[in-house]
């Protein structure tokens, strides 16, 4: 039971880290979505 929960916890900590960073990527590329249009236009 203890080994099952271990690797469980693991499962959830691989998992969380992987949402976090997907969560990261989406939100820089929504601000590179919004930041190229202002510097196209400012150049």
């Amino acid at each position: 039971m203890k080994k099952q929960d271990n690797t469980e916890g693991r499962q959830t900590r691989r998992s969380y880290n992987a949402t976090r960073i997907v969560a990261i990527v989406v939100v820089c590329a929504m601000l590179v979505g919004f930041a190229m249009p202002l510097i196209f236009a400012g150049l």
